[in-house]
């Protein structure tokens, strides 16, 4: 589906019937249909929403969408938001959507916020995102702080690793090559159930020493599923590297 305006036309009310709707989107850019097609979804029970470009208007067409689907048992999210005034943590979810969901018993997702700060912008920890989870119904997640330029200073450090026992799709594409090693060196995180990975093949090809880094293998031996930019004939170092594609 190209954009959340084909999105909204389903959702229109012509298709008054519908309880299960699973979409993946290009963009949300074309978001001109919120206020006069969508209304309250009653009959629809499960919304899965994955969009792998950045979102650059979340809470102007996101946000209004779910909370409009006030009868919803299930929700997946799967988005990456750029340049958003502050992060999307615990206390944003629960009181800007999950209220909105009474009936909701499921709601599994992954969301990235990119933001460009500067040394007067105050950093947050992953405590400190965790802590925003923490008086919430879904307290099972596992969040990331990351800083480029401490990264790239800190490079040589001795960091606690970090496991992400819950994570099992991750999309690291448009992303600095050194948050990607550290994402995947074993010395700085744990990814015992990471299934899917969307990546830059060339980065990935350079992270892990063209296949051959022992301490990047054990994040990768899982992953079931290798999205990258286009279609590609992996060599047989990538699967004796994946062993699980």
């Amino acid at each position: 589906m190209a954009g959340i305006n084909d999105c909204l036309s389903i959702l229109d009310g012509r298709l008054k019937q519908l309880t299960t709707f699973i979409v993946q989107i290009n963009c949300t850019s074309d978001s001109s249909l919120i206020s006069c097609n969508m209304d309250e979804r009653h009959n629809l029970k499960y919304f899965s929403l994955t969009c792998y470009e950045y979102i650059y208007n979340y809470d102007d067409v996101v946000v209004p969408l779910l909370r409009r689907m006030t009868h919803l048992e299930k929700l997946t999210l799967y988005l990456r938001v750029r340049n958003r005034s502050s992060f999307i943590n615990g206390t944003h979810l629960h009181n800007e959507i999950l209220v909105h969901m009474p009936q909701l018993h499921t709601f599994i997702f992954y969301i990235s916020t990119e933001n460009d700060i500067n040394e007067s912008v105050h950093r947050i920890s992953n405590d400190d995102i965790q802590q925003t989870f923490t008086h919430t119904r879904y307290a099972r997640t596992g969040c990331m702080s990351w800083d480029v330029n401490e990264w790239k200073y800190d490079n040589n450090s001795t960091f606690s690793v970090i496991e992400y026992s819950h994570l099992i799709s991750h999309d690291i594409m448009r992303v600095y090559l050194d948050y990607i090693a550290q994402f995947l060196l074993e010395t700085k995180a744990h990814l015992p159930r990471l299934t899917e990975l969307k990546v830059s093949y060339d980065q990935l090809k350079m992270v892990t020493m063209n296949f051959t880094r022992d301490t990047t293998r054990r994040n990768c031996s899982k992953v079931k599923q290798l999205l990258v930019e286009e279609s590609t004939a992996f060599s047989k170092d990538v699967y004796q590297y994946l062993p699980s594609l």
